[in-house]
């Protein structure tokens, strides 16, 4: 294991390169530019379509008949190439295909953006790493999700593809009760077809949000802060250190008492110019209230203030998973113990593979 381990962790900061044609996600919001490698049993996904996976020494090979994930030529493991839900051929009332209204992650969790917009980008304040924009410009996304589409995404999802739990993201809306109600409406409705769900929003000035959102059927919650150091954050993210590192730290609390310990997370992009320490330090703060930190590597995404820069090397995330994991560890958090959401697929972080 330790050798695929650090394979793995190699090939979501360089990339892999892939055969022409091979299936993946190129633009939009979350896992961009890559394709969704299944190996021993679990999904990882990785950067494939960007310029600088050409100099990787990563690449899959038909070997005899079999595809492998290859180092410098030679065969670490073998590997499958995800071809996506099968639900997402389908269409909806309209006649719409549902890929542009919801996408699988990993292996069996349904993953939509139901506002493809954000009230940061027109006030120039939104994330650097961000590409809500890039799939709903290239015409492959709707701009805001409806409930019983969705509701159909993840029936289908659910019996054709064996989907167990969703994440359902947004663009931040503020205060915009009516978007909120949209929320938890969409949330109620996936929640109904049988799938757990993780749903993720800027940390609610009101504690209400949180309840609303419960009481819709969100069995878990992400509130990312993107950042412990406030440097990088107010560089990176500024919307969000405007909010305050308290704000962050005040709905953490509330959303593990409505929610439980390790039903509520935040993402820490490694990457974005922080120290290993510094990623330590905010590890240790989430773990300590219950939350889940998520170390993910920072990837580029095409068309935002960011598309040209790169991810972490591979050596900082190996000595940072394993450190990352005794914290947890010790505060009793594990990635298999969340009901819902990225936490529990782990596709997108190298993180399972190093967990206690």
């Amino acid at each position: 294991m330790p050798r695929l381990a650090r394979t793995l962790v190699r090939a979501q900061s360089l990339g892999v390169r892939v055969p022409a044609g091979a299936p993946g996600r190129r633009g939009g919001a979350g896992p961009s530019e890559g394709v969704t490698l299944l190996v021993s049993g679990r999904a990882l996904c990785v950067p494939a379509f960007s310029g600088y996976v050409a100099q990787s020494p990563l690449s899959l090979e038909d070997l005899e008949g079999e595809t492998w994930l290859c180092d410098a030529g030679k065969p670490v493991a073998r590997a499958e190439v995800s071809c996506g839900g099968r639900f997402e051929t389908r269409t909806t009332g309209t006649g719409e295909r549902l890929s542009r209204h919801a996408l699988l992650h990993g292996t069996d969790c349904l993953a939509t953006t139901v506002f493809q917009t954000c009230v940061h980008w027109p006030r120039g304040s939104q994330c650097a790493f961000c590409g809500i924009r890039a799939s709903l410009d290239a015409g492959t996304a709707v701009e805001q999700k409806s409930p019983p589409v969705l509701a159909r995404a993840a029936a289908l999802a659910r019996d054709l593809d064996g989907a167990t739990h969703a994440v359902l993201t947004t663009g931040g809306f503020g205060r915009d009760v009516r978007k909120l109600a949209i929320l938890c409406a969409c949330v109620e409705a996936v929640a109904g077809e049988g799938l757990a769900v993780h749903v993720q929003v800027e940390p609610p000035e009101d504690p209400g949000v949180l309840e609303m959102l419960a009481s819709s059927g969100a069995r878990t919650i992400g509130l990312h802060l993107e950042s412990p150091d406030p440097d990088v954050l107010s560089r990176v993210a500024p919307a969000k250190a405007a909010m305050g590192k308290e704000a962050f730290l005040r709905a953490w609390r509330r959303a593990v008492d409505r929610f439980g310990e390790n039903q509520v997370s935040t993402f820490y992009l490694a990457g974005l110019g922080e120290t290993p320490d510094a990623l330590l330090d905010g590890v240790r703060m989430a773990a300590d209230l219950g939350v889940f930190p998520l170390v993910v590597p920072f990837r580029p995404v095409p068309g935002n203030q960011m598309a040209h820069s790169r991810p972490p090397s591979p050596e900082v995330l190996e000595d940072l998973y394993p450190k990352a994991g005794e914290i947890l560890s010790r505060a009793g958090l594990h990635s298999q113990r969340s009901l819902a959401g990225c936490v529990r697929c782990g596709a997108c972080s190298g993180y399972g593979w190093y967990e206690p």
